[in-house]
């Protein structure tokens, strides 16, 4: 969960830096925030399947909670223990690789839309000219926008 949190709080901030960037340019043009928070699709979720279970604590049960339980706990280590130690195993490996594909993907997003902004700015300065005021806010945003990490 965590590690989705923190890639939904990425998105948004790399949203906010383009909205900074598009107000600073004019760029009329708005670009989708729903385009980066989708990069961010469902998470793998542990899944041990259809688990079968044969715990009967009868008579211990009725003379000591303590001995039940720990009748209990043995008998699910043995019958489900490597299911659900395979199990969380599995769901690493497909975390770690949702979360490269999903920080690949929120990547090149970003940059796709941080060239539209950068051509534009390209249109501006070619076209004619930037003031000497906006090109120091041009280059102060630029430089806010290397620092955003992916």
């Amino acid at each position: 969960m965590a590690v989705s949190v923190a890639l939904s709080d990425l998105a948004r901030e790399l949203v906010r830096t383009l909205q900074v960037t598009a107000d600073a340019l004019g760029f009329q043009e708005l670009h989708q925030e729903s385009d980066l928070n989708s990069a961010i699709k469902e998470m793998p979720r542990l899944d041990l399947g259809e688990l079968q279970l044969d715990i009967q604590p009868g008579l211990l049960l009725k003379f000591a909670k303590e001995l039940s339980v720990r009748h209990t706990t043995n008998v699910l280590r043995r019958q489900i223990g490597p299911r659900v130690s395979e199990a969380f195993s599995n769901l690493g490996s497909l975390l770690d690789s949702w979360a490269r594909r999903t920080l690949s993907d929120l990547q090149l997003r970003f940059e796709s839309q941080a060239d539209a902004y950068r051509a534009h700015l390209h249109r501006m300065s070619a076209r004619d000219g930037v003031a000497v005021a906006d090109d120091a806010a041009i280059m102060r945003d630029l430089a806010a926008l290397s620092e955003v990490r992916i």
